[in-house]
C-alpha cells in the first residue's frame, strides 16, 4: 500500500514493469455486477429481474460478493436460479491478490476478472431502460474500448489528487461509474491501475469520492482516450437519470434512494418500470427474509440428512395454536411456504447426541425437532410461550422408506451442481485449474456412479451458463469418464457405494 507522498513514484515503478493481458483468460461479453448484504441483495435482484425478465437481455450476468458475510447459500441459489453467476470475490483473492474492502474497491477487481473480455458494469441500484448490450455496438465504446458515464459535477483543478499523481491540474468532468463499458483487451494496463488505486481506498477516498475517479486518474497517468457520454445525467428524486448518446434516457441510478425490501420506496421515474420492479421486490419477499443466513456448523451426518429431508421437499406443520400449513425445506437451508410462513430457514445441527431440525423464523432457532419411529418429526418451540410441534412428509411415508439408489442418484445431482457452479470459473479460464476440475470430477464418479451421467446432462442443462473453455474441457472429461464407467461396469466392478455429505465449497478451496 502507498501512501500520499510515495503514490506518484509506486505507480512510476508500476509502469516500468507492465502487465501482460492474459488472453486465455477471458472470453466473450457479460454484465458483471457487485452485491452483498440485505441492502444490496435486494437492489440487485430488482436489477437482474428487470435485465432478465423485461428487457430479456442475452447477455450472461455475474454478481460478485465478498465471502459468506455478505452472501448466503441460499441467496446464492436463489441468483444461479435465475441463470445468474456467482462469484465470491474472496476465493478469487486466493489466486489474484488484491487489497479489496468493501463494494467500491471491489468493483474495477470485479470488472478485471470476471471471465468476460467486454464488460458492460451496472452498480446494483440502477434499473437500466434499454438492454446494456446495445452499448457494444456504440461508436463512443467501440473507438477506444472503454466508455464512461459524467457526474453532475465536474472534478477541480484544485483536487489534491493531481498533484498526489504528479499531473498538471486541471478542471474536467468528473465521473460517475453506476454504469460503464470495458474492453478488457484494449484497457487492461488501465484497469490494473485502477485496482492499484483503490487498493489505497483507505486514504484516497477522502480525496476522491468512491471508486468513480479512480477511472478517470487511471485513464490520466496512462494518457489514454476513453468514450464519454455527452450529456449530463438529470437529477431527480434521489436518482440520476443517465443518457444515451443522442440524449435519450437510458437508465436510473438510485443513489439516494435504494430500493428497501419491506417499506415504502420511492417510485422509479418511468411508470411501467416501476411497476416491473415492484413485482420483482414481492417475488423476492415470498422467498427471502432480508437475512444472510448461515446454518451452524454441524456433522457430515447432517449435512447427509439434510439432502434427503430436502429431497422430499414437501411437509406439513403443525404447531402453535394446532394449525397445519404446508411448508417446503428447499435447498440452501430455505424454507417455502405457500402463505409466506413463519419460518424462512431450517437445518439439521447435532443436538445432545443424535440429529436435530431446527427450523428459524430469522437467524435464531424457534423450534427443535427430533424423528420418532414412525418418520415424523415432534419436538417443542425455543422461545416465547412455550407449544408443541410436528412436522410430517406430505402424503405420510417415513423417511426410512427412501429409495437407497435414489439418494444416490440426488446425491450425484448435487455433487455436479456444486462442481459446475464453482465461482473460480467466473474468474476466466486457468488451464491448471480445469485439470483439477477435471480430476475432482474423475474422483467423485469413482466414489458415486451416479456421478458420470448427472455430469453429462448437468452440462447439457447448464450449457449456457458454463463459459465456453470449460464448457469444451468439462464435455471431454465427461465422455471419458462415461467410458470409464462402462468398462467398470462390463467388468463387473460397478457397485453404488454409500458416499458422505461432499460440501461443493471443498472442490472451491482445493482449486
Amino acid at each position: 500500500m502507498a501512501t500520499r507522498e510515495t503514490l506518484a513514484e509506486e505507480i512510476a515503478n508500476w509502469r516500468e514493469q507492465p502487465c501482460k493481458y492474459p488472453a486465455a483468460r477471458f472470453d466473450g461479453r457479460g454484465i458483471v455486477i457487485c452485491a452483498g448484504g440485505s441492502r444490496y441483495f435486494t437492489n440487485a435482484w430488482v436489477l437482474i429481474w428487470v435485465l432478465k425478465r423485461v428487457l430479456k437481455t442475452a447477455l450472461p450476468v455475474q454478481v460478485w460478493h465478498l465471502g459468506r458475510a455478505e452472501m448466503s447459500e441460499g441467496m446464492r441459489l436463489m441468483l444461479r436460479e435465475e441463470g445468474v453467476e456467482v462469484v465470491d470475490a474472496d476465493k478469487v483473492l486466493a489466486g489474484h491478490p488484491a487489497r479489496v474492502a468493501g463494494g467500491w474497491p471491489l468493483k474495477p477487481y470485479a470488472i478485471a476478472h470476471s471471465r468476460f473480455r467486454e464488460v458492460a458494469y451496472l452498480d446494483a441500484d440502477t434499473i437500466p431502460f434499454a438492454d446494456p448490450a446495445g452499448i457494444f455496438d456504440w461508436s463512443r465504446y467501440s473507438d477506444t474500448g472503454a466508455l464512461f458515464w459524467p457526474d453532475v459535477v465536474d472534478i477541480r483543478d484544485t483536487n489534491p489528487i493531481w498533484e498526489i499523481l504528479g499531473l498538471e491540474p486541471k478542471t474536467c468532468t468528473s465521473l460517475e461509474t453506476g454504469i460503464l463499458a470495458i474492453d478488457k483487451s484494449r484497457t487492461w494496463q488501465a484497469l490494473q491501475l485502477t485496482i492499484v488505486l483503490n487498493e489505497n481506498w483507505d486514504w484516497l477516498y477522502d480525496v476522491l469520492y468512491g471508486d468513480k475517479d479512480t477511472f478517470l486518474a487511471a485513464w490520466t497517468v496512462l494518457n489514454l482516450e476513453f468514450g464519454l457520454i455527452p450529456h449530463h445525467p438529470i437529477e431527480t428524486g434521489g436518482a440520476f437519470l443517465q443518457r444515451d448518446p443522442q440524449g435519450d434516457i437510458i437508465l436510473e441510478h438510485r443513489t439516494q434512494s435504494k430500493l428497501l425490501l419491506d417499506g415504502e420506496n420511492i417510485p422509479v421515474s418511468d411508470e411501467a418500470m416501476n411497476s416491473a420492479c415492484g413485482e420483482a421486490l414481492a417475488q423476492l419477499r415470498r422467498g427471502w427474509d432480508g437475512t444472510v443466513f448461515h446454518a451452524p456448523e454441524r456433522s457430515e451426518a447432517a449435512r447427509d440428512l439434510e439432502l434427503r429431508l430436502g429431497a422430499i421437499g414437501s411437509y406439513q406443520y403443525a404447531g402453535r395454536g394446532g394449525g397445519v400449513c404446508d411448508i417446503e425445506l428447499k435447498a440452501g437451508n430455505r424454507v417455502g411456504a405457500s402463505d409466506g410462513g413463519m419460518f424462512k430457514h431450517w437445518a439439521v445441527v447435532d443436538h445432545d447426541g443424535s440429529l436435530a431440525l431446527e427450523l428459524y423464523a430469522a437467524t435464531r432457532a424457534a423450534v427443535r425437532l427430533h424423528a420418532d419411529e414412525s418418520g415424523a418429526w415432534r419436538g417443542q418451540s425455543l422461545s416465547g410461550p412455550p407449544y408443541d410441534a410436528v412436522l410430517t412428509v406430505t402424503g405420510g411415508f417415513p423417511l426410512r422408506e427412501m429409495d437407497p439408489e435414489a439418494e444416490h442418484r440426488r446425491e450425484a445431482v448435487r455433487i455436479v451442481a456444486g462442481l459446475l457452479d464453482t465461482s473460480l470459473m467466473g474468474a476466466g479460464y486457468d488451464h491448471a485449474m480445469a485439470e483439477e476440475l477435471n480430476a475432482a470430477c474423475r474422483w467423485a464418479a469413482r466414489v458415486n456412479p451416479h456421478v458420470a451421467q448427472a455430469l453429462k446432462l448437468g452440462l447439457d442443462e447448464r450449457a449456457h451458463r458454463v463459459p465456453g473453455r470449460w464448457l469444451k474441457g468439462l464435455r471431454a472429461a465427461s465422455t471419458e469418464i462415461l467410458k470409464a464407467e462402462e468398462q467398470r461396469a462390463a467388468n463387473g466392478e460397478r457397485a453404488s457405494i454409500p458416499i458422505p455429505y461432499i460440501d461443493p465449497d471443498h472442490y472451491e478451496r482445493q482449486l
